[in-house]
C-alpha cells in the first residue's frame, strides 16, 4: 500500500518526527561520519517531499466536502482546522531548526577554510624543506664529485677517500629519502585538502535543498489554510471545540467530558513551550482543572485536577491528579488513560504494554504549548 494512503494527515506527523530525529541527531553529534550524515539528509528530503504530497491528497478532500451533509462537513472541517494549526507550528518549529543547521553548516565551512589554510600552509612548507633538501643534494653531489675528480688518481688506495666518498653517498640517499617523505606528505595533504573542499561543498548544496524543501511545504500549508478559509465561510454558527484551538477535535472533547463527569470548559490561559513560575500560577487554588499539552511533534497529553491544584512552576503532573490521559501519541493509540488515581496514589493504567510508551513520550516530548481551562458540572 502507499505511504499516502489512509490517514495522510498521520504521515505528515510521521514526516516533520523524521525531520525532528534529523535535527537532533545534528545537534548531539559535532563529529559525524560523512556516509551517515548523507543518508539521514536523504531520508529527511525524501520524508519531507512525500508528506508535501500527503498534503495535496488532503487539499484533495477539502474539495469533496462539498459533496457531504452539512453535519459532516462541519465534523471534518474541525478535524483540518485542528491539524492545520498543528502543521503550521511544526512547520515553524521545523523553520527554526532548519535555521540551527544552516549556522551549524556555515561554522563547519569556516572550520574548513581553516583547516584549508593551515594544509596550505604545511603544504608550502613541506615544499621549501624540498627546495632545501636539493639544494644539499646539489652540494652533496658537487662534493663527491670534486673529491672524486682530485682524488682519482689514488681512488684504489687511498682508503681515507674511499671512507669520505661511502660517507657522502650515504649522506646523499638520506636525502633523498627525506624529499621522497616529503613528497608523499604533500600528496596527501593535497588529497586532504580536496576532500575537506568537496565536503563542504556537499554539504552546502544539501543545506539549500533542504531550506526550499520547508519553503516549499509552508507556501502548500498556506495554501491549504486559504482553502480552509474558503470552506468555512460556508459554515454558521461556531463549535464548542474552538477554545481549544483545534488541539483537541469534537470526539475527544465528548471522550474527555465522559472521563471528567464536566459538562463544559472555560479556557483560563494559554502557555507557551514549559512555562514558569509566573505562567502557571494562573492554575493555584483552582479546582476541576484541565490542562492540554501539546508537543513539538503534535502529540496530545492532558490531565484532570479535580482538588484544589498546587503551585507549579513548569508543565508537571500533580501526585493529586485524578487522571492522566493521551488524545495523540507515536503510537497512532486512540484517546486513552494512561495514568488514574488510585487509593490517593497515581499510577500507571493497564495494559503496561499500551501505557508505558506511551508515558514515556508524554515525559520525554518537548512541550509546544499547554492550554489551561476550569471544567464545569
Amino acid at each position: 500500500m502507499s505511504k499516502l494512503e489512509g490517514n495522510p494527515l498521520q504521515y505528515v506527523v510521521d514526516t516533520t518526527t523524521s525531520l525532528q530525529a534529523l535535527m537532533r541527531i545534528v545537534r548531539q553529534k559535532t563529529e559525524r561520519k560523512d556516509a551517515d550524515i548523507e543518508r539521514l539528509e536523504k531520508e529527511a528530503r525524501r520524508d519531507i517531499i512525500e508528506g508535501i504530497q500527503a498534503m495535496e491528497v488532503l487539499v484533495e478532500q477539502i474539495q469533496n466536502l462539498s459533496k457531504q451533509s452539512v453535519d459532516e462537513q462541519q465534523q471534518e472541517m474541525d478535524v483540518l482546522i485542528g491539524e492545520n494549526i498543528i502543521l503550521q507550528k511544526k512547520i515553524e518549529t521545523s523553520k527554526k531548526e532548519i535555521e540551527l543547521l544552516q549556522k551549524e553548516v556555515r561554522n563547519y565551512q569556516e572550520e574548513k577554510t581553516h583547516n584549508n589554510e593551515e594544509y596550505e600552509k604545511k603544504i608550502e612548507d613541506l615544499e621549501e624543506r624540498i627546495k632545501e633538501k636539493n639544494i644539499e643534494i646539489n652540494d652533496l653531489q658537487n662534493e663527491i664529485f670534486s673529491v672524486l675528480q682530485k682524488h682519482s688518481s689514488v681512488l684504489s688506495t687511498n682508503e681515507d677517500n674511499d671512507t669520505n666518498i661511502m660517507i657522502l653517498k650515504v649522506q646523499l640517499k638520506k636525502k633523498e629519502n627525506e624529499i621522497e617523505e616529503c613528497s608523499k606528505q604533500i600528496d596527501k595533504l593535497k588529497s586532504e585538502n580536496e576532500k575537506l573542499k568537496t565536503d563542504a561543498e556537499v554539504n552546502s548544496q544539501t543545506n539549500d535543498v533542504m531550506w526550499m524543501t520547508i519553503m516549499k511545504g509552508r507556501n502548500e500549508n498556506n495554501s491549504l489554510k486559504n482553502k480552509i478559509d474558503e470552506l468555512l465561510k460556508g459554515v454558521v454558527g461556531s463549535s464548542e471545540t474552538d477554545i481549544f484551538e483545534g488541539f483537541v477535535q469534537r470526539g475527544e472533547l465528548d471522550q474527555i467530558k465522559r472521563w471528567t463527569e464536566m459538562k463544559s470548559f472555560k479556557k483560563i490561559c494559554n502557555i507557551e513551550g514549559d512555562g514558569d513560575q509566573n505562567s502557571w500560577s494562573c492554575v493555584k487554588g483552582l479546582k476541576n482543572v484541565l490542562c492540554i499539552k501539546v508537543t513539538q511533534i503534535g502529540s496530545v497529553f492532558g490531565y484532570f485536577h479535580s482538588k484544589e491544584h498546587p503551585a507549579v512552576t513548569t508543565w508537571n503532573i500533580p501526585q493529586t491528579t485524578d487522571i492522566v490521559f493521551s488524545l495523540r501519541n507515536l503510537f497512532n493509540r486512540p484517546p486513552i488513560i494512561i495514568k488514574q488515581n488510585i487509593q490517593n496514589k497515581l499510577v500507571e493504567n493497564k495494559p503496561a504494554d499500551v501505557c508505558v510508551p506511551i508515558i514515556t513520550e508524554e515525559i520525554d516530548s518537548p512541550c509546544l504549548c499547554s492550554l489551561i481551562f476550569v471544567g464545569e458540572k
